[in-house]
């Protein structure tokens, strides 16, 4: 069994809309899901992206989303913000 974190792709646009739409779902928030694959693909691999994502993949099979964006705080040095992370499913215990 293994854990992979990679950068999304283009042909990964429908799996983040499923993955967004599941998120706002546990948060209450499903009538409020107004994104589509073609929005996603548009923000995050258009020709200058503002907004990035990446897919978590157990054993292949895709387990959850990170969404984050570069924002600098002078004050702390902080270059990257990480705006939306979810895991998908039931709770899994790794190494059990």
């Amino acid at each position: 069994m293994s854990v992979v974190v990679r950068d999304a792709r283009p042909t990964d646009s429908a799996l983040i809309v499923d993955l967004v739409r599941e998120l706002a779902e546990y948060e209450k928030l499903g009538s409020e899901m107004d994104a589509t694959p073609n929005m996603i693909a548009a923000a995050l691999f258009g020709k200058e992206p503002r907004v990035f994502c990446d897919i978590a993949e157990w054993d292949g099979v895709p387990a959850g989303f990170a969404v984050w964006f570069y924002n600098f705080s002078t004050s702390a040095a902080v270059t990257a913000f990480i705006s939306k992370t979810y895991l998908c499913g039931k709770p899994t215990v790794i190494g059990e």
